[in-house]
């Protein structure tokens, strides 16, 4: 059939076609008020051309905005996205179509799974804003590539999300991580990704790469301040694991999966340290989901309290035990935190024993027994304090320290009054019943030395991570930054 037969019998409820005088071919709607004209007569793109408008019309899912030379211009309403389709004379335009087609569909069925969901294209960018009233911050996603597409839409929105720690499906776990080395740098640092040639199916492997975006979204839609168009410019890495689902015979949906997960992974950073001594850090603690509003307007009242009185240098506290508390307030929370305040308390375990041992000498010395002639009365006062010292552990050099630091001879009333704060931390932690349990430094030195050793040995029957009285490592950490404060304030 010759292009001018069909154009004869071309029949159209909403399209009309005529060749003009220059020998143009011209396409008209009725409806969508678009007209093509072209000076090429291949039937081939006359046919591809007619075939993908009557497509569009047929499914009502797009409004034709112009056809220019081989290009298709698309707007859906409902979402308000544009896309172009380029046509071809010898490739059918119809694949381009269900691809856009499908799009489409995707968005369809989120919207009806949320119905909190609002969905907005981003003009002249082939992306989408994703919104929903319940978070901070709106989303987005390219769908440029289709196939990237709807991998990024299913892991944002099916995949299982581990408290801004983790992202994971079949055979795919990512974690947020930091490099320890970057964190005094201003600014950050472009750094090159590691991943492998080529894709595996045989075996457990991972990456350091970009964040993917359905991570970055997650993390992003708890931002107070989030900006959705920032994915492009993020720098952050992230460390993906592949195929320890399949490999291991373990779904993603078992309740120990992340526990064998984050075993492999942690497996993977001791050969990076080891072998190439590159130090990463799985971020595991919740650092974006923090309240950025709650935080600056807590330390704004805070910086609001400072008095003029201690702008002033009016007192110096000693010099190693400021150094220690320092050193601890820069660590995360961890059991080594725990022992850097401790180190506070520990360095003057043999000074407080020493100046309890000048006493004791001075009593045995002073007591009327004794004759400074005699030799005997002098090997008898050496032996008692040579067996005394010796028979000191740890335990008794803390209640030395505690009693002369942490008392420090105060009277009850005042003791209690100037230990309020540790005193509700310990009613907290069942450590005391009452107030005037607290009196008894015992039960205190027995929790905080008990955990001391927790931290200081290890036992596979006995992980740290397990904390036996159901307390939490800030309460812990918590307890004893509070005992080092009382006692460097109260060292001379």
């Amino acid at each position: 059939m010759t292009l001018t037969e069909l154009i004869k019998e071309f029949k159209h409820d909403n399209l009309e076609l005529s060749i003009d005088e220059d020998k143009v071919l011209i396409i008209q709607s009725k409806s969508d008020k678009f007209q093509y004209s072209t000076k090429s007569l291949s039937e081939g793109l006359i046919l591809n051309v007619l075939s993908f408008i009557s497509k569009v019309a047929l499914e009502n899912k797009f409004k034709i905005v112009s056809i220019v030379d081989e290009e298709i211009y698309l707007l859906n309403k409902k979402y308000d996205m544009q896309f172009v389709v380029y046509l071809s004379e010898t490739e059918p335009s119809i694949d381009e179509y269900d691809k856009i087609s499908k799009i489409i569909d995707i968005l369809d069925s989120l919207s009806r799974a949320n119905s909190n969901l609002y969905i907005n294209g981003i003009h002249q960018s082939q992306q989408i804003v994703v919104g929903n009233d319940d978070w901070k911050c709106n989303v987005n996603f390219d769908y440029e590539d289709l196939h990237t597409f709807i991998h990024d839409i299913n892991a944002f929105f099916n995949f299982k999300y581990n408290e801004n720690r983790c992202l994971y499906g079949d055979d795919y776990i990512e974690y947020v991580i930091d490099f320890p080395e970057l964190k005094s740098l201003f600014g950050y640092m472009k750094l090159p990704e590691v991943y492998c040639s080529e894709v595996y199916k045989d075996r457990i492997y991972y990456e350091i790469t970009k964040i993917s975006l359905p991570l970055f979204n997650l993390i992003m839609k708890e931002q107070e301040y989030g900006d959705e168009e920032e994915y492009q410019h993020h720098e952050n890495f992230s460390l993906k694991v592949f195929n320890i689902n399949s490999i291991l015979g373990i779904p993603y949906t078992d309740s120990k999966f992340t526990e064998i997960a984050l075993k492999i992974t942690k497996n993977f950073l001791f050969k990076l340290s080891m072998k190439y001594n590159i130090n990463l850090n799985i971020v595991e603690k919740n650092i974006y989901e923090i309240n950025a509003e709650d935080i600056v307007s807590t330390l704004y009242e805070k910086l609001e309290m400072v008095k003029e009185s201690d702008l002033y240098y009016n007192h110096e506290y000693d010099a190693d035990l400021v150094q220690y508390y320092y050193q601890a307030s820069l660590m995360e929370d961890s059991p080594f935190k725990y022992l850097a305040y401790y180190q506070v308390v520990e360095c003057i375990y043999d000074e407080v024993l020493m100046a309890n041992t000048i006493g004791d000498i001075q009593q045995l010395i002073n007591s009327a027994w004794f004759n400074t002639n005699d030799k005997s009365d002098i090997q008898k006062i050496i032996d008692k304090i040579k067996w005394q010292n010796n028979s000191k552990k740890d335990e008794d050099k803390l209640k030395l320290v505690m009693d002369k630091y942490f008392k420090n001879n105060a009277s009850d009333d005042i003791f209690l009054e100037a230990n309020k704060e540790i005193i509700e931390l310990c009613k907290k932690m069942k450590i005391i019943k009452d107030d005037f349990e607290f009196k008894d430094l015992q039960k205190i030195l027995k929790v905080i030395y008990r955990y001391r050793c927790d931290c200081t040995h290890s036992n596979r029957n006995y992980p740290i991570s397990k904390i036996a009285d159901g307390n939490s490592i800030q309460d812990y950490i918590k307890l004893i930054r509070l005992i080092a404060e009382r006692i460097i304030l109260n060292y001379r």
